[in-house]
């Protein structure tokens, strides 16, 4: 574990790609897109060698 650890953002990505994404930090809501999107948000972090630390699902209503 880093100490940077909880400067990471984390990600809330549901399974259906109709549904809303969340993105937080530290518990707050930074911004919603749609799922289609994540796989751009997700790349680009990949590829600043800051990949999301965290995965989980939360499925929301569109």
């Amino acid at each position: 574990m880093t100490t940077n650890q909880n400067l990471q953002p984390v990600y809330l990505v549901d399974q259906a790609m109709e549904y809303i994404v969340q993105f937080t930090y530290f518990g707050k809501l930074l911004f919603m897109v749609k799922k289609k999107d994540i796989k751009i948000m997700y790349y680009a972090y990949q590829n600043a060698d800051e990949r999301p630390r965290k995965m989980s699902t939360e499925l929301m209503s569109a």
